[in-house]
């Protein structure tokens, strides 16, 4: 599977401007959106990957790189001591936090231009821009998100792999294996990827020991991670006491078969529909003259999928929208390398448009209370803030005790963690019996059916603020 390089300067002058010109507008509007989210308070699982990480390190000096067991995830900590690093730096704030994710995501998005020019030639502007508007990758690019440096990282090491890179390659895998568990799960599936891209010089065996040398540092660092946390822990992944060890209980057969529906439900949700449908169905159309390019990136695509979902569907809930996001940006690149089999550039950027078109259309999917939602993977959830902050706002004009109020996640506990605004009081874990007041919004998927009629047909709504398909609603007993 060996292809030859395409390089960028290689590219005629005004294909080149043009994609200049584009890719300066994109990193102007991720840096408006990252000014505009720049206040947001932590969100989702942010809360404990970015913010209480982050304070661990803060507040005890960087003393360990252990956690303790009530908020280690299992995962190397080394995004939330990043961000500590930033805090230390720069000052504890909110723009800090996400400023800190910005040149990521800027990398992101050049990074894939270089890669789209690799497979598509001067069509390779397609590959960033179809990742600029990917709803997930667009609304963890605006959360303090590690995925975001995840997803650089990924990108990094592909480049290198087709542009046989090899040291830049170490640093990235090196930075993969640091950042999390699935990290180190790209990452080999990275090397797979570069085990069958076959160099003709070399012998198989020759060939495996050139292939692994730039996985070898970050493979011994990921590794040593997971020896030193299992002796100091006795656990890898979760422990039974863990707050999310109910996300790891091993599913039945029937929800087995359960999790392959909402995968499924994952691959076209937020407006991928286009993009998944039309792709299947043109590789199906030129699957007997299918070109190596197409072959590579499918490949990429499968092993990913071989890789990172088995332990997905066995799980009882790990199919969030952003443990997929390599998978999804790989499809996106495929479905760009198919469309190069139109002649005309013009039906080729109306197909872009197109899948464009739904993507950004995605960020309104808003599905009804009763149905989870995956609420960090599309911008549909950005009203909540300014909503939560208002219901805030009433709360402490009333004087009504935060002690009273019972919620669920992402809203349990001290404002600090979510606001770094010193606040010591917010909101607890609900128990009907206890509460006096019940803090809901449509965002949060920790309400049973049976919670939300209770509220609607037995509680008063003492306040409700509703704003874009998103509600937050106090009741009160």
């Amino acid at each position: 599977m060996t292809i030859k390089t395409n390089n960028s300067d290689n590219l005629p002058e005004e294909i080149k401007s043009r994609d200049f010109f584009v890719m300066t507008v994109l990193t102007v509007i991720a840096c408006f959106f990252s000014w505009w989210s720049k206040d947001n308070f932590f969100f989702w699982d942010t809360v404990q990957l970015a913010s209480k990480h982050a304070h661990y390190f803060y507040e005890n000096a960087f003393e360990s790189l252990i956690l303790p067991p009530e908020i280690d995830s299992g995962h190397p900590p080394t995004f939330g001591a990043y961000i500590a690093f930033c805090w230390t730096v720069f000052g504890k704030t909110l723009p800090v936090s996400h400023f800190a994710i910005l040149p990521f995501y800027i990398g992101t998005l050049w990074i894939s231009y270089q890669i789209g020019i690799y497979y598509l030639g001067e069509f390779g502007i397609a590959f960033p821009i179809l990742c600029f508007l990917d709803p997930t990758l667009s609304a963890q690019s605006m959360l303090v998100s590690p995925d975001v440096l995840v997803i650089f990282f990924f990108l990094v090491s592909w480049y290198s792999i087709v542009y046989k890179k090899e040291k830049l390659l170490a640093a990235a895998v090196m930075a993969l294996g640091l950042l999390s568990m699935r990290g180190m799960m790209i990452a080999f599936a990275l090397f797979v990827f570069t085990l069958l891209q076959k160099e003709e010089k070399l012998s198989n065996l020759a060939n495996v020991k050139t292939k692994l040398r730039p996985f070898i540092p970050g493979g011994a660092l990921g590794l040593g991670f997971l020896i030193a946390h299992y002796s100091y822990t006795g656990w890898i992944g979760y422990h039974p006491d863990s707050p999310w060890a109910e996300s790891f209980a091993t599913v039945s057969f029937s929800g087995f078969l359960k999790n392959i529906v909402i995968l499924i439900w994952r691959y076209i949700d937020f407006g991928r529909l286009f993009i998944y449908g039309s792709l299947w169905m043109m590789l199906y159309r030129i699957r007997h003259y299918a070109k190596p390019k197409v072959w590579e990136a499918l490949t990429m695509v499968a092993i990913l999928e071989l890789i990172l979902i088995p332990s997905l569907l066995i799980h009882q809930g790990l199919l969030g929208h952003r443990y997929l996001l390599p998978i999804f940006l790989s499809i996106n690149l495929l479905f760009c390398i198919c469309l190069l089999e139109f002649q005309s550039l013009k039906r080729k950027y109306m197909w872009l448009s197109i899948a464009g078109f739904f993507l950004v259309t995605g960020n309104l999917w808003i599905y009804p209370k009763k149905i989870a939602q995956g609420w960090d993977s599309s911008l549909a959830h950005t009203s909540f803030y300014e909503l939560r902050n208002e219901m805030v706002n009433y709360i402490d004009s009333e004087e009504i005790d935060y002690q009273s109020i019972g919620t669920v996640f992402p809203q349990i506990g001290a404002f600090e963690i979510y606001d770094l605004n010193g606040r010591k009081d917010g909101f607890v874990s609900k128990n009907f019996d206890q509460n006096e007041f019940i803090f809901y919004s449509n965002v949060m998927n920790d309400f049973s059916d049976e919670e939300i009629d209770e509220l609607e047909k037995s509680w008063e709504v003492e306040k409700l603020i509703k704003r874009n398909g998103i509600e937050v609603i106090l009741y009160k007993k």
